[in-house]
């Protein structure tokens, strides 16, 4: 779904759930497939777009809205899940 708060250039993220009165709920999905030892980390790049999808929902939070950022960890291998700030910090 392309979608562009007030101020923000917008983007596109995976899934909108709309129900009138309440807030628009904007989500987008990320695959976890970085295991490091025995945690599991998102994310295994460098990745502008995906920092672009986390500006945009916080600017949709910013106006009212519902932002949601899903993990899936599709990975039996990790005993826990956690960000991999040593590959992207931002």
């Amino acid at each position: 779904m392309k979608f562009s708060p007030t101020g923000h250039p917008g983007g596109r993220l995976d899934i909108a759930l709309v129900q009138r009165p309440a807030p628009d709920v904007l989500l987008e999905v990320k695959n976890v497939i970085l295991l490091d030892g025995n945690r599991l980390r998102f994310l295994n790049a460098v990745s502008a777009r995906g920092r672009k999808h986390l500006d945009l929902l916080q600017a949709v939070m910013e106006q009212g809205g519902c932002g949601v950022m899903l993990y899936a960890v599709n990975r039996p291998e990790g005993e826990s899940f956690a960000p991999a700030w040593s590959i992207d910090p931002a």
